[in-house]
């Protein structure tokens, strides 16, 4: 049966001593990237071309024209400052009051019903959500 299979002592060929190379992995990312620069790269490349425009004295209201100015960002968070500062504020409120009604809240679950009973909730729980988040997209 070895002839039906081509068997020979030895393999000389142009390719005997390198792994043989396959464009299928490539293959395989060829739509992912395509996604990627055609939703994320190209998006991003225009909105950072944008940010950078000037609109020149007298022009139309929509004319800009790319003058590489990066004082617009300077001159966004200096007009906004106080909605910045006001954002970081409101977030550090929400952490610490998350974690002040978390914490409490597990310790005392733990003690209530013990570490097992605990792990259980929380599996269900975890699986439970699950199944209505999926129920409620249809």
């Amino acid at each position: 049966m070895a002839f039906l299979h081509g068997a020979t002592a030895t393999h000389s060929g142009p390719k005997s001593g390198i792994k043989s190379r396959s464009i299928t992995p490539y293959l395989l990312l060829a739509p992912g990237l395509i996604w990627l620069v055609t939703f994320f790269i190209i998006p991003i490349l225009s909105l950072a071309s944008t940010s950078t425009m000037v609109r020149p004295e007298g022009a139309q209201v929509g004319t800009y024209v790319q003058e590489l100015r990066f004082q617009n960002y300077v001159d966004a968070l200096l007009a906004n400052q106080d909605q910045y500062i006001r954002s970081f504020v409101y977030a550090g409120i929400a952490t610490i009051l998350a974690l002040a009604i978390a914490y409490p809240l597990a310790s005392l679950s733990l003690l209530i019903m013990g570490p097992v009973n605990l792990c259980s909730v929380i599996i269900f729980w975890s699986i439970s959500s699950n199944i209505c988040s999926k129920n409620t997209r249809g």
